[in-house]
């Protein structure tokens, strides 16, 4: 019923941050985590610099059994509070899950390409 009311308000003001957080909430709490993922990653493309949401993200994926996935939504997370060491970290635990599930993939390019940047962020933050 909740989820009903939310999803049609969300309809009526899309990317409205306190709507989509308590309708992620509501997904959550009714064990619906791949659902919630799903809200939370497309709101994120609206507010990708809330740390925030990204460590909500890491922690729902987590409950979706996506491990890769979380390493990768901490590296955001890490990134966003400066913290480029264990970004780099969470980034390598990504990498090594997607290069045993299937090596050469454009996931584990991705992964190596968000490495780089992150060096790089680093490298200018730190000059």
């Amino acid at each position: 019923m909740a989820a009903e009311f939310l999803n049609r308000h969300i309809a009526i003001n899309p990317n409205n941050h306190p709507l989509t957080m308590a309708y992620a909430d509501t997904m959550i709490q009714s064990r619906q985590y791949d659902e919630a993922v799903r809200i939370l990653e497309r709101h994120a493309v609206q507010r990708p610099e809330d740390h925030d949401l990204w460590y909500l993200i890491a922690e729902t994926q987590g409950q979706a059994g996506n491990i890769s996935k979380v390493h990768q939504a901490r590296a955001e997370y890490f990134v966003l509070v400066g913290d480029f060491r264990r970004a780099r970290e969470q980034l390598q635990y990504a990498l090594r899950i997607e290069s045993e599930r299937a090596p050469g993939t454009p996931v584990e390019a991705a992964i190596r390409q968000k490495i780089r940047d992150v060096e790089a962020l680093e490298a200018q933050v730190t000059g």
